[in-house]
């Protein structure tokens, strides 16, 4: 979590997109970003929902409007 939260900031400090906060509907796919204290892969929308993967391939399906943490846009 620390490590997660750590890597955040860095990249934000450096990357002009990426730290920025937006609805899951506007990140990109294929994005890594931050829900509360996890860190997903985010897929693509489905719907109302998306579909997520965290580090452990445990798969998480975020409602699309919810606000996020993008932390790494995929280029």
């Amino acid at each position: 979590l620390v490590l997660a939260k750590t890597l955040w900031l860095l990249r934000r400090m450096q990357l002009p997109n990426e730290g920025e906060r937006m609805k899951l509907y506007d990140v990109p796919n294929d994005s890594k970003i931050l829900v509360g204290d996890t860190v997903l892969t985010f897929h693509h929308i489905d719907g109302m929902y998306s579909y997520c993967v965290d580090e452990h391939g445990n798969v998480h399906h975020i409602a699309a409007w919810t606000e996020v943490d993008l932390i790494e846009e995929k280029s």
